[in-house]
């Protein structure tokens, strides 16, 4: 847990001063976007795969929230453009919490609604 937390404070500093980014080389955004808004979205999504992880929140609750998030036109521009990054970072066993990402980002909330139920 402390590794996470000292990533997290080290995204925290680039938050306050996006020139700081460079340092981890050329990090995925959606063009035209504040880095800072990236960051922040990239500890959101990070923030949900250590609920996973931990077992502090079951699938269902991530995905409620996932939903709540892909109302954001630029949540799911975000994820279009980060998607392969967050698949290669997190392959196999937790590339599990990244397809449903994956089926909760990668559809608008208005497609979602208008797709028959799964039988």
């Amino acid at each position: 847990m402390a590794i996470r937390q000292f990533q997290t404070d080290l995204l925290a500093m680039a938050i306050n001063d996006p020139d700081l980014l460079q340092a981890w080389g050329q990090f995925p955004r959606p063009e035209g976007v504040e880095p800072r808004l990236t960051v922040y979205t990239n500890l959101v999504l990070n923030y949900f795969i250590l609920l996973h992880q931990t077992g502090a929140a079951n699938i269902d609750e991530i995905r409620m929230h996932l939903r709540f998030m892909a109302t954001s036109e630029w949540v799911r521009s975000y994820w279009q453009s980060t998607e392969d990054v967050w698949r290669t970072g997190y392959p196999s066993k937790k590339g599990g919490i990244i397809a449903v990402f994956s089926e909760e980002l990668g559809t608008s909330p208005q497609a979602a609604q208008q797709e028959p139920p799964a039988a």
